[in-house]
């Protein structure tokens, strides 16, 4: 939202700055008494003093693309949520679906191992239908995606990729929005967060982590805990 209200000031000549979150914090962590009051007389230190990190403002178009994908996860988590509760249900009868099914024939093979069972067919339908909602919305979401993707010259030329795909490349040119306020290549991984975490102290600590994963959270990768799931 913030983003946002920047790109539209922007385009209507306003000048506005976004300031990075993180630095910010530590600056006002230095106050002794946390108030609402105090925040923002230390915010306005921070911009008279010119102490602070400024954050891109991504563009109009940037922030329709991340809507639309942020839409589609949301309707995929749904439809993955009532396919397993459902699929869960009628395990515990003996009713098992199979991991071969696919998600067009979902439904007839649901209806057709709770036929002649009166309750299961009354507390699954409901669940069938909500789920054959989901499952349309998110099929024409998708579509319109790839077709925005079909029409991005960089996307088309992404996709060539071995792995990457029409959703895989709008994440990646949402993410980064300008090319050129990057003035190296190699910063384009520090801001996905993959660059390693490194701490150091003098001569005998220096120690190198796991990557940061601090950036662009629908870019940043995800925890193996997240991808067990």
């Amino acid at each position: 939202m913030v983003s946002l209200a920047a790109s539209r000031a922007r385009c209507r000549g306003m000048p506005m700055v976004l300031l990075e979150t993180h630095h910010s914090a530590r600056m006002l962590e230095a106050q002794r008494n946390k108030t609402d009051r105090n925040d923002a007389r230390g915010l306005a230190h921070l911009v008279r003093s010119g102490w602070f990190k400024p954050v891109h403002a991504k563009s109009d178009a940037a922030i329709r693309m991340k809507l639309m994908l942020a839409h589609r996860r949301t309707l995929k988590r749904k439809l993955m949520d009532i396919e397993t509760e459902v699929r869960h249900s009628l395990k515990m009868f003996g009713l098992m679906a199979g991991r071969r099914v696919q998600r067009a024939s979902f439904v007839a093979r649901i209806r057709e191992l709770i036929a002649g069972d009166r309750l299961l067919e009354t507390a699954t339908e409901s669940m069938l239908r909500c789920w054959q909602v989901l499952w349309d919305e998110y099929r024409k979401l998708h579509k319109l995606i790839v077709q925005l993707v079909g029409r991005e010259e960089l996307c088309r030329r992404w996709c060539e990729v071995p792995g990457v795909g029409p959703v895989a490349a709008m994440t990646f040119l949402a993410a980064f929005d300008d090319p050129h306020r990057f003035a190296r290549s190699k910063t384009l991984g520090a801001h996905f967060g993959l660059t390693p975490r490194r701490e150091q102290s003098g001569t005998s600590i220096d120690r190198a982590g796991h990557i940061s994963r601090r950036g662009d959270g629908g870019s940043a990768p995800r925890s193996r805990k997240r991808r067990a799931r």
